[in-house]
């Protein structure tokens, strides 16, 4: 499904921070295709949004290229 990256909760940040070789990986694949590239992120509902339960630089990526919508998946049980 695809999911709108305005709707997309991230989990509180982990301590080591984010790997910014990572984000301009997923930044330049957004900017260069349109089609899903990589592996869906898992969501899980919560309330009228979704909390990322994996994919934090997938969805940091992607919206640093431009994009407003990114491929997801369920996610069983809780994220946190």
């Amino acid at each position: 499904m695809l999911v709108p990256l305005s709707e997309v909760l991230l989990p509180p940040s982990p301590p080591a921070g984010m790997d910014l070789g990572q984000i301009a990986i997923h930044q330049a694949i957004a900017r260069k295709t349109r089609e899903p590239v990589d592996y869906p992120v898992l969501v899980h509902p919560e309330g009228p949004y979704w909390r990322l339960c994996d994919g934090r630089h997938r969805v940091v990526g992607w919206h640093a290229g431009g994009r407003t919508e990114i491929e997801a998946e369920l996610c069983e049980g809780d994220c946190l």
